[in-house]
């Protein structure tokens, strides 16, 4: 046996993250807001990217949640810097596409924010942490 205590690190410094949510009609918009915000608190360069996908999502309460919550983060100078420079929404016509776009993009952290998002977990194969529901 190997003493891998030298030879692995947990700990460094860390690059911009990245922070995805896919949602559809059925996600809470106070939810969403805050997954999106979790991340963009942490650095200005921080890609912040919600999915929208089907139709009914309810993006002006999403966008009226997150500038309801933001000015309440510690961090919130670095929150609206991420949110305005790399901050943006793409529509999905349906969830096949949404997670083929995570999928290409790769993010850090994807939240599935979805009725039945339990189904689409194998169908996930390129992401850091992936959170459902």
């Amino acid at each position: 046996l190997q003493n891998t205590k030298a030879m692995v690190s947990i700990d460094m410094p860390s690059g911009p993250s990245e922070v995805m949510v896919i949602a559809d009609k059925y996600a809470n918009p106070v939810h969403v807001a805050a997954d999106l915000l979790s991340q963009a608190e942490h650095s200005a360069d921080v890609q912040v990217v919600l999915v929208a996908t089907g139709c009914g999502v309810k993006l002006r309460a999403i966008l009226d949640e997150i500038n309801k919550q933001y000015p309440r983060l510690p961090r919130a100078k670095f929150a609206a810097t991420a949110l305005c420079t790399r901050g943006f929404v793409l529509m999905a016509n349906n969830m096949s596409e949404a997670i083929a776009f995570a999928n290409l993009y790769a993010p850090e952290h994807l939240i599935v924010n979805v009725k039945d998002a339990e189904k689409w977990e194998s169908s996930i194969e390129n992401a850091g942490s992936v959170y459902l529901g």
